[in-house]
C-alpha cells in the first residue's frame, strides 16, 4: 500500500475511534472490525516496534489491564499515523484535522488553497459569509475564486459578503457566487484549477468543530466530479 493511501486510511480510522474501554462494547461486530483494521494499518506501516506492541495491547484487551491496553492501542495507531505522515507527499500532510483545532484547520485549507494558479471552485450546500472572511484571503491574488451553494435563507450572508468583498477587492481578487436549488449540492469538494479535486468531510465553516475534520485529494474520480459540478455551476442562479 502507498504512503499517501496509508496515511489516509489510519487518519480516518482516527476520525471514529469506538470505546474500547468497555468491555460489552469490545464484542460488538463494528468494534471489532475497528480493531482489525487498526491492526492490520499498523503492520502495513512496516514499523516493526509499533506491531510487536499493537499485537500485545490487542491480546490484552480480554486481561485485566483492558483500559490500559484499550489506551495504549489508540496511542500506538497516533504513532502510525505519525510514521506515515513522514513517508506521505507533501499534497496530503496535515489533511486531519482534530476536533477543536481551528488553527490546523485553517492550516489545511490554506495549504490546499495555495496550490491554485488559476481559480478555485468550492461546492458546500451549507456555505455562508465565513468561507470568505476566514479562507478568502488564503487565495492567491490573480486567482479567480467561485463559490457554488445551495438557495436557502441561512446562506444569503455569503451574498451579502461576496458584494462587500468585490467593492473592495475589486478585479484583483475575483469572486464569482452561484447557488443551486435545494438537494442538488451534497458534498464539499475544493476544485484547484479545475484539475484537482479535494473532499471536505465538513462545511468549511464548521471544520473540526465538533467531529475530526479531513481533507483529501480524490484523484480516482476527479475528472467526473470536475465535469458534474461543472454543469451544476454553468446551470446554478448567478447572485454575483
Amino acid at each position: 500500500m502507498d504512503a499517501a493511501t496509508l496515511y489516509t486510511l489510519i487518519g480516518r480510522l482516527l476520525a471514529d475511534v469506538p470505546d474500547l474501554e468497555d468491555l460489552e462494547q469490545s464484542r460488538n461486530p463494528e468494534v471489532l472490525t475497528w480493531i482489525a483494521r487498526a491492526e492490520a494499518y499498523v503492520k502495513e506501516t512496516g514499523d516493526f516496534a509499533l506491531r510487536a506492541e499493537m499485537t500485545a495491547r490487542i491480546g490484552m484487551l480480554n486481561s485485566s489491564n483492558r483500559v490500559w491496553a484499550a489506551r495504549d492501542i489508540i496511542g500506538i495507531v497516533h504513532r502510525a499515523l505519525a510514521v506515515m505522515e513522514l513517508k506521505a507527499p507533501p499534497e496530503v500532510v496535515g489533511t486531519f484535522v482534530p476536533v477543536g483545532a481551528d488553527f490546523d484547520a485553517f492550516a489545511s485549507v490554506a495549504k490546499v488553497l495555495a496550490r491554485a494558479k488559476t481559480d478555485v471552485m468550492i461546492v458546500d450546500p451549507y456555505m455562508d459569509h465565513t468561507v470568505l472572511t476566514r479562507f478568502g484571503l488564503l487565495v492567491n491574488e490573480g486567482v479567480s475564486l467561485r463559490l457554488l451553494t445551495v438557495n436557502a435563507q441561512q446562506n444569503e450572508s455569503l451574498v451579502a459578503a461576496g458584494e462587500a468583498w468585490r467593492a473592495q477587492h475589486g478585479s484583483a481578487r475575483p469572486v464569482q457566487v452561484r447557488m443551486s436549488p435545494k438537494r442538488h449540492l451534497h458534498d464539499r469538494t475544493i476544485f484547484i484549477d479545475s484539475v484537482e479535486a479535494w473532499a471536505v468531510s465538513q462545511s468549511l465553516r464548521d471544520l473540526a468543530d465538533r467531529a475530526p475534520g479531513e481533507i483529501y485529494r480524490t484523484d480516482n474520480i476527479a475528472k467526473e466530479k470536475l465535469s458534474a459540478y461543472a454543469q451544476l455551476w454553468d446551470e446554478a442562479q448567478i447572485r454575483i
